[in-house]
């Protein structure tokens, strides 16, 4: 499958998400903006992937944005 590494949100790379199976998020990088990523990637039905999980919070937190 063809992966999206360290996406972040811009509208003209969403041609490339319709090739793509899976979507790779620096949870770091998208701070308070991941959950507004991950409710527009919904609709592409993309495995995500989250990087940059360093402690169990981050990832329990991670786990329920989808």
């Amino acid at each position: 499958g063809i992966a999206v590494d360290d996406f972040v949100f811009q509208p003209h790379l969403l041609p490339f998400l319709a090739e793509a199976d899976y979507v790779k998020i620096d949870i770091l990088a998208a701070g308070d903006e991941l959950e507004s990523i991950v409710q527009r990637l919904e609709e592409y039905r993309h495995l995500l992937l989250a990087e940059k999980v360093e402690t169990q919070e981050e990832a329990e937190s991670a786990k329920h944005r989808r």
